[in-house]
């Protein structure tokens, strides 16, 4: 059976990192067995290490190696989805997603007034927001994980959700990626 999956979305700096730690902590708790896909559209590799000089010297794919830990960098196209979950997630009981907002899956958006005027203003299934304008899609209080871990859960194994809405409010010039 697939794992559930659910993306964490939000404008830069609204919590969306700060979420997802929490969510983690939450399930793997419960005892679930949680993967995250982090999308860094910026690059991830650091400059001056001796991986980044294996890389950018042409290396296909450069691993780091650790006794408990593996990261492997690889030249390819950004996968899909479901590549990337049927590769590398097997094992895992729910995958968290930050970012890969073109992604169609169950979207869960980070917003604070202070960060940007208006929520992204694409199909969520539910908010966390303390300061959040009236909706009709669920909002969850920043704090209150317990609850929106349970509305996650609820979406079934591929998120599948009855509830999704286009949130009320657009934000101008909002692309599609995260």
């Amino acid at each position: 059976m697939p794992p559930h999956i659910v993306s964490v979305v939000g404008a830069q700096n609204s919590g969306k990192t700060r979420l997802v730690m929490r969510l983690v902590r939450h399930f793997t708790g419960m005892g679930l067995r949680v993967g995250t896909i982090k999308h860094a559209s910026h690059g991830f590799d650091v400059p001056g290490k001796d991986s980044h000089v294996h890389f950018t010297a042409g290396a296909i794919a450069t691993a780091l190696v650790g006794p408990d830990r593996l990261a492997l960098f690889r030249r390819q196209r950004e996968p899909t989805l479901k590549r990337l979950v049927r590769t590398h997630f097997r094992d895992v009981d729910l995958v968290i997603v930050e970012g890969f907002r073109r992604w169609r899956v169950p979207r869960i958006e980070v917003y604070r007034r202070a960060v940007s005027p208006r929520p992204l203003g694409m199909p969520v299934d539910a908010f966390v927001s303390d300061d959040m304008p009236d909706t009709k899609v669920p909002t969850y209080a920043t704090r209150d994980i317990a609850r929106l871990a349970r509305f996650i859960l609820r979406l079934g194994p591929r998120g599948a959700s009855r509830s999704r809405a286009r949130s009320s409010h657009r934000r101008a010039g909002s692309a599609d990626t995260a």
